[in-house]
């Protein structure tokens, strides 16, 4: 009888789960929550509607102040064999609130919840069917993520557009490293990973966002399956820790540079950190090429204009179009 058991840390109490044999195909939701009792019971509503019910949901509330913490123990309560909840001793923050649930996990496929999201009913049906036929084709213990696009809408849900890929002009097929290390296109919401992948994911305290670094996993350890089909409602509102900006616009461009001038320097800071951790975490696990992409990326923060240009030319460092291309040459 393989049994695991699991952790899971309470402000007053700590309340040790014994999970039981390992069903085949069990998935492990993974939610996150902060402030989210606007919208928090639509997307839980939208996640056991699912046509497919073999999961469980892990949800790591980060000390919130409104309800959101009344709400999840509702949901305890009327499905206590499915959700479990933990509360961290102090704020830890978006992402490494999701890293710490994945840490836990060991379900044979994982995926990621937004608070504020709702789900098609087939999300996880489609997801596995395409995480079968990736493992079909590479085998189970190859590291694999799935994702898929996202319909925008606001915060009535009235789509705002359908397809989030088609809004942000992003190719959800750029895979390559270089892409990713200056821009990521696997949305945190959609994941679907296999443990493979999981087991490879070292966690950092220079992530920038979860979804990015286990993008970075999958780029060089593993490979990686997109469903070319909205399965979340990407909601949009004043409180989104990540939003959508319509920026492919030479004047949107501008404006929204000048805007952020600040920010967008800070981010190309945080994306050179991340680079460098990702390196040191896995130095001795990746591929030569691998080492020498990250190397380079990481050593332009320490080179002038013309010669950060150049590096960008020479291994690829591109973003999906001219306009963020040009924004990328003026800032990086």
């Amino acid at each position: 009888m393989y049994r695991t058991y699991v952790i899971l840390y309470d402000i007053r109490i700590c309340i040790y789960i014994i999970l039981t044999k390992r069903t085949e195909n069990m998935i492990d939701i993974l939610l996150a929550t902060y402030n989210g009792e606007k919208y928090l019971r639509q997307q839980l509503d939208s996640i056991f509607a699912q046509t497919y019910t073999k999961f469980r949901l892990y949800v790591s509330d980060d000390n919130s102040s409104d309800g959101t913490y009344k709400i999840l123990c509702e949901y305890e309560n009327r499905y206590p064999e499915k959700v479990f909840i933990s509360r961290p001793k102090e704020r830890l923050g978006a992402s490494a609130n999701f890293l710490s649930l994945l840490k836990e996990s060991e379900a044979e496929y994982i995926m990621f919840a937004d608070q504020d999201d709702v789900w098609d009913k087939r999300k996880i049906e489609y997801s596995l069917k395409c995480m079968k036929y990736l493992e079909s084709k590479y085998t189970k213990a190859h590291p694999l993520l799935i994702h898929s696009d996202l319909t925008v809408v606001d915060e009535e849900l009235t789509t705002i557009n359908k397809s989030l890929m088609n809004f942000l002009k992003i190719d959800p097929h750029r895979k390559r490293l270089s892409y990713l290390l200056v821009e990521n296109v696997v949305t945190g919401s959609t994941i679907m990973m296999n443990k493979a992948l999981k087991d490879k994911v070292k966690i950092s305290q220079n992530c920038f966002m979860h979804d990015w670094w286990i993008a970075l996993c999958a780029a060089c350890f593993g490979n990686t399956g997109y469903i070319n089909k909205p399965l979340n409602l990407y909601r949009q509102h004043g409180d989104n820790v990540l939003g959508v900006k319509n920026i492919y616009s030479l004047s949107g461009l501008i404006t929204d540079r000048i805007k952020r001038n600040k920010e967008v320097k800070a981010n190309y800071k945080k994306m050179y950190a991340q680079a460098q951790a990702f390196l040191e975490e896995y130095r001795d696990d990746i591929q030569q090429k691998d080492r020498q992409i990250l190397g380079s990326f990481v050593n332009m923060q320490d080179m002038n204009r013309s010669q950060k240009i150049y590096t960008v030319f020479k291994c690829g460092f591109f973003k999906n179009n001219i306009l963020m291309n040009l924004g990328l040459l003026f800032n990086i």
